[in-house]
């Protein structure tokens, strides 16, 4: 049986065994939470329900460009009309210029496999389609990654999402699919500039806002998406510039910067 001293160290290898499950728990929960609020979640349909842009090729090459912004024409294999068309991706490049002067690059298209679409709805899940984008490009030089598809998308209990964006971080992801609805060519378009400015700002660090003036105004419905402001504000900028001193003279608020 042994003796009391010998049965001592037993009980201290028990409690150090202990301790650390409980650290070990605590680091999983910290992690899935810090992983959890490092996403903004831009999604619609109310609550939970069931160009000097140059065409780059997506290879192994390190882009060398600050501030570069890769945009990644994204769709899914089998899905002919899930890639936007590049006359659409050509305005959002003019439109994101006027307010934040990066250079932009458009990439070839990605087609993601099908187990991207969820079996129901046939609706991208761009939480997957996020890490994808962002594990693609990592490491490769770019400032930021912008993955946009004509795939209509959303996350697991909800309806649908105009976007997702990693805060701050490298990557966002967002759909054109529904912002053609009841719109005509110039609606299209400015809700297009008004979700990827929304998105790009949170990469760049930006919460929402309830400033309705600016750009970064949540917004669950076309209708309030309409009723949104347009550009980053006076606020927005000094926000990002005192995160970021180097931005200054690259983000703009009213949409005053250089355009094309």
């Amino acid at each position: 049986m042994g003796t009391e001293e010998d049965r001592k160290p037993t009980r201290i290898n028990h409690r150090l065994v202990h301790a650390l499950i409980v650290v070990m728990a605590i680091g999983i929960l910290y992690g899935a939470m810090t992983a959890w609020w490092g996403l903004e979640q831009d999604y619609g349909g109310g609550e939970p329900s069931g160009l000097d842009a140059n065409r780059a090729a997506d290879g192994p090459s390190v882009a060398t460009v600050p501030y570069s912004v890769l945009i990644v024409p994204l769709g899914v294999a089998g899905e002919d009309r899930s890639i936007p068309d590049d006359a659409t991706l050509t305005a959002m490049v003019e439109d994101l210029r006027k307010s934040v002067d990066f250079d932009y690059t458009i990439a070839e298209p990605v087609k993601l496999p099908r187990r991207f679409l969820t079996r129901h709805t046939g609706q991208m899940r761009v939480d997957l389609a996020l890490d994808e984008v962002s594990q693609r490009y990592e490491g490769k030089g770019y400032f930021r990654v912008m993955g946009i598809t004509a795939q209509d998308i959303t996350i697991p209990d909800y309806n649908f999402l105009f976007g997702l964006a990693q805060r701050p971080g490298l990557a966002c992801v967002v759909s054109v699919e529904r912002l053609a609805w009841r719109a005509d060519a110039e609606l299209r378009r400015q809700r297009i500039a008004n979700i990827t400015l929304h998105e790009l700002g949170h990469t760049l660090g930006l919460s929402h806002t309830p400033d309705k003036q600016s750009v970064m105004v949540y917004s669950d419905s076309l209708d309030e998406l309409d009723a949104s402001g347009r550009f980053f504000t006076e606020r927005d900028v000094e926000l990002l510039v005192a995160r970021r001193p180097d931005f200054a003279g690259r983000v703009f608020a009213h949409g005053s910067g250089p355009g094309e």
